[in-house]
């Protein structure tokens, strides 16, 4: 979602500004997580800030899939329905609707307004963390299949957290600045699939292979770098649409990091990110599961953007 979006902040106020997005007519604003109202144009003032304080806006909005996907997704939910592979009674309304959320971090406005006299800063050799999971908030699943010989899939039973340890997926990128570029790894881990009949009797269980996890390095320098992750697993124990996802994220020296990705509407997906010696997370995205049937396709993905202005 490379969509221009402009922050201008003055004594008192701050304004958002960002390009028109086909297909949508208004937006909902979130400041710091709490609704506070919609818009009808590509702009949004707050006029009611404090110098001290930082903000976190976030602009949500909904938009139909295009008419010859919707029709495509028609024809393939019409042969997989026959099949068993979409839960009866799912919503193929639903299905073709996109999801868009657009986040801007802004420092506090006393901070933004100082002159900068040393930029020392902005030649600081970070250290990031990035992790992405991916998770199944219920304790028990039903198969969407109704015509599996496993019935029921055991979930993660938990809400967001970055730190717990049941997960179906969960990736962590590490970005550390050099002088003139950064060293990158990562580490991949899977959770354990575990399948059970209709009275709770374990069936089977598997672990799905990791090897379409994949990061690259993009882009990197004495200003900035930029990674590329891509994400496709599937189920070990029967045939089903693949968990996808795929992230581009750049990292400034001067700290301020421009984020922006696309998954499937299934299952929850959470993102967070904090400098390798700091305790604590920031969210970055955080997406509720629409059902495990959202992973087939083209049923419509959702769009993110987490970006900062702080210096």
């Amino acid at each position: 979602m490379d969509l221009v979006f402009t922050t201008i902040v003055a004594k008192g106020q701050a304004s958002l500004e960002w390009e028109p997005i086909k297909g949508i007519k208004e937006y909902r604003v979130y400041r710091n997580g709490v609704d506070i109202g919609k818009v009808g144009g590509c702009s949004f003032s707050d006029r009611s800030i404090s110098d001290e304080q930082e903000y976190t806006y976030t602009i949500k909005a909904k938009r139909p899939l295009p008419r010859s996907e919707q029709e495509s997704y028609a024809v393939k939910s019409l042969v997989a329905s026959i099949v068993g592979a979409v839960k009866k009674g799912s919503s193929q309304a639903q299905a073709a609707i996109e999801e868009i959320t657009n986040t801007k971090r802004i420092g506090p406005v006393k901070q933004l307004l100082h002159p900068v006299e040393n930029d020392v800063d902005g030649k600081k050799k970070r250290n990031w963390q990035l992790r992405y999971s991916t998770f199944l908030p219920e304790g028990w699943l039903k198969n969407p299949n109704l015509t599996s010989k496993v019935p029921y899939f055991k979930g993660d039973n938990r809400g967001f957290d970055p730190e717990s340890s049941r997960f179906r997926t969960r990736v962590d990128v590490y970005i550390h600045q050099k002088e003139s570029e950064a060293e990158i790894e990562c580490t991949k881990a899977v959770g354990k699939s575990e399948a059970y009949n209709h009275d709770g009797d374990f069936l089977e269980e598997g672990v799905a292979s990791d090897e379409d996890i994949v990061v690259k390095r993009v882009l990197s320098n004495h200003e900035k770098t930029t990674i590329q992750l891509t994400h496709s697993v599937g189920n070990p124990i029967i045939i089903s649409p693949a968990v996808d996802y795929k992230v581009i994220g750049t990292f400034y020296r001067n700290g301020e990091i421009n984020i922006a990705g696309y998954h499937d509407q299934a299952p929850h997906h959470e993102v967070y990110l904090k400098e390798a010696d700091e305790q604590n997370w920031d969210p970055l995205h955080l997406a509720e599961n629409k059902g495990l049937e959202m992973m087939a396709h083209p049923t419509a993905n959702h769009l993110w953007r987490y970006s900062t202005f702080t210096q």
